[in-house]
């Protein structure tokens, strides 16, 4: 009976799916005459929906154009592979390998032209400013501190010794390290980086509010390293604004290098027992009620529809929101 079951979800699993590519492509098939910029067009809806899950659960920072010139690679190593970072080659390799298989399979030839670019990166820096903007507002939640360290814009942040300790900084010194003290539990930094990223419950408030407003922090949690390590730096700056070239306008950090340190930690340690914990952790604080113990969770659960489900709603009102944020 559990197998029966088991293979009807999987077949509803994947009809799902199939309806969500008829639905975003429906009464959009070629016409006879039409150009190739109208055929791209066409895509535009699923292509949006790409771009904003890509600026979701995958990057803050769109790919470099130059690099989307070329081919989907055939015989990349799994994107959680160690070898990604071995050289600059294998780093693009994976950006690539990353988002074609977020991609589906008939938008691949599109990739390189410059209308695929325009509404793919428009969705997903749409879809960073409306995370950002939102968390904006509740970071007193997020940090236990007075709102108004965040939510007046003439309040100088690197003034504040709370916000000095998490960052560690000071007054002479405003540009936190690239492993501030927010990212390890307690505070307490590891030279080593061994216990980086172990203050999860921070990341998990970010992503519960982002998915569902404040009150799913006593619903449903939610959290996850990337990219909310590099978001919870951004809301304790004094940086008012998140531009996407990946620099701090005011603190002059460098967002951009900070995520893709943080992502070759989690990949080169993706097999250990260090990552596995960090990982059920965060998906126990996003997914489970608070009636439901953490132990009791199977590995191999499938969040897949309730992730679904939270994008879906992240989408809505998205088109009028800007590209880049004024906190």
């Amino acid at each position: 009976m559990q197998l029966e079951l088991q293979e009807l979800k999987d077949i509803n699993k994947e009809l799902t799916e199939e309806n969500k590519i008829l639905k975003a492509n429906q009464l959009k098939r070629k016409k006879k005459g039409q150009n190739t910029l109208e055929e791209n067009m066409a895509f535009n809806e699923e292509i949006r929906l790409c771009g904003c899950k890509y600026g979701t659960c995958y990057k803050m920072f769109a790919p470099d154009r130059q690099l989307l010139l070329h081919s989907n690679p055939m015989f990349a190593p799994p994107l959680n592979e160690p070898s990604h970072y071995e050289t600059s080659a294998s780093v693009e390799l994976e950006l690539l390998s990353e988002l074609y298989s977020l991609l589906p399979s008939h938008i691949h030839p599109l990739v390189a032209d410059n209308h695929f670019t325009d509404v793919f990166e428009d969705a997903m820096n749409s879809s960073c400013a409306s995370k950002i903007k939102k968390l904006c507002s509740k970071a007193g939640v997020i940090f236990g501190l007075p709102e108004q360290y965040f939510t007046d814009t003439t309040y100088n942040q690197a003034s504040v010794p709370e916000i000095q300790k998490l960052l560690g900084i000071s007054v002479s010194q405003r540009t936190p390290k690239p492993f501030p003290p927010i990212l390890f539990p307690n505070l307490v930094e590891d030279a080593s980086l061994k216990t980086i990223f172990r203050n999860w419950e921070v990341f998990g408030k970010i992503i519960c509010i982002v998915l569902w407003g404040e009150t799913g922090l006593t619903a449903l949690r939610a959290g996850g390293p990337l990219p909310n390590a590099v978001i919870v730096i951004f809301l304790l700056s004094d940086d008012k604004e998140f531009h996407y070239s990946g620099k701090g306008e005011t603190t002059k950090i460098q967002y951009s290098y900070m995520f893709s340190s943080y992502k070759k930690i989690i990949i080169k340690n993706w097999t250990t027992e260090y990552t596995h914990d960090i990982v059920k952790a965060l998906n126990s604080f996003i997914f489970t009620k608070g009636s439901r113990m953490v132990d009791s969770m199977s590995d191999k659960e499938d969040f897949t529809a309730a992730m679904d489900c939270a994008l879906a709603g992240i989408t809505e009102g998205e088109e009028n929101t800007g590209t880049g944020y004024n906190g």
